[in-house]
């Protein structure tokens, strides 16, 4: 289990961020209140409701309008099927070509004891299977979802997945099935971000790549290959400790991607463009930070960074 999934079970909130584009500095939106998720970490910018949508631990659907909160839905996805069953959650993201916020899910059933299925939500009656369902014959504990960002310009999600007997794969899935490819050679992901360039027409990674060697950089892929990208500043850079992100977000104010690494130690908002990495002098008061998620708010233009800590 990656230390994202067990900030997931563990943690519960405690403040929520944002970054205004243009004027490049973190921003307090609110802090932990009642009406509000008390876990998960899975964040997706949902274009038919306008608002910034979360899953929650417990299977709850919240929306953030910029001021408040609100849960629209709470409850397990429908499967269809009476022997396939909703183990858990993968990935949330709004699918630009069928109009709808779309659920990854684990799911199982025999023989095909692991696999994902996509879910589609419909407003007031959750989330149904949609389209195909990738099943692969492994231990459930054996296969692991990674990250995911949807490629705007060939209207497919792109998500990294390593599996028992199956190996590191690239997973795409269009809205009615899946396509599975094996990574290059050398490239084997184990855990990190991703995000999608619609400027360069590229879905960047962040994170570890080259497993057992965990040391942090970045990838490009082009809807063909991944390819590792040599240039590392100080930060996001080797150092595991001192880099790892805290979520990845294109903002299209800045014409890249936005990442902030995790160590306060690092005071620096850093943006990917034109295939490397700059510094961003944000003015920071990010005195705490922890395994997170990022997404950006087209409506309110700003990245959106939600942040879990214990009590």
């Amino acid at each position: 289990m990656s230390k994202k999934n067990l900030l997931f079970v563990f943690l519960i909130a405690d403040l929520w961020l944002g970054i205004i584009g243009s004027a490049q500095c973190w921003n307090w939106i609110m802090d932990r209140r009642d009406n509000a998720p008390q876990n998960g970490f899975m964040l997706a910018y949902d274009e038919n409701e306008q608002k910034v949508a979360l899953l929650a631990g417990n299977l709850e659907l919240w929306y953030f309008d910029g001021e408040m909160w609100d849960k629209y839905w709470e409850g397990f996805p429908d499967t269809g099927s009476d022997s396939l069953l909703y183990l858990g959650p993968a990935g949330i993201y709004f699918d630009e070509n069928l109009h709808s916020l779309i659920l990854f899910g684990i799911v199982g059933s025999y023989p095909e004891w692991g696999g994902i299925a996509a879910f589609r939500y419909t407003p007031g009656q959750g989330w149904k299977i949609y389209g195909d369902y990738l099943g692969m014959v492994i231990p459930l504990d054996g296969s692991q979802v990674l990250t995911l960002a949807y490629d705007s310009l060939r209207k497919r999600v792109v998500t990294l997945m390593t599996a028992v007997d199956v190996g590191n794969v690239t997973v795409e899935y269009d809205g009615f099935q899946f396509y599975m490819f094996p990574n290059p050679q050398g490239i084997n992901f184990w855990d990190g971000y991703a995000a999608y360039d619609p400027e360069a027409q590229k879905v960047v990674f962040l994170g570890i790549g080259t497993y057992p060697n965990t040391d942090i950089h970045t990838f490009e892929y082009d809807g063909t290959t991944w390819t590792q990208v040599d240039d590392q500043p100080t930060c996001p850079g080797t150092n595991r400790d001192a880099c790892w992100p805290a979520g990845l977000a294109y903002n299209p104010d800045l014409h890249g991607i936005v990442t902030i690494p995790m160590n306060i130690q690092e005071t620096n908002t850093w943006l990917y463009i034109d295939g490397g990495w700059k510094i961003l002098n944000t003015a920071s008061s990010l005195t705490t930070r922890g395994w997170s998620w990022m997404t950006y708010d087209y409506k309110r233009k700003f990245c959106f960074f939600i942040q879990w800590a214990s009590m």
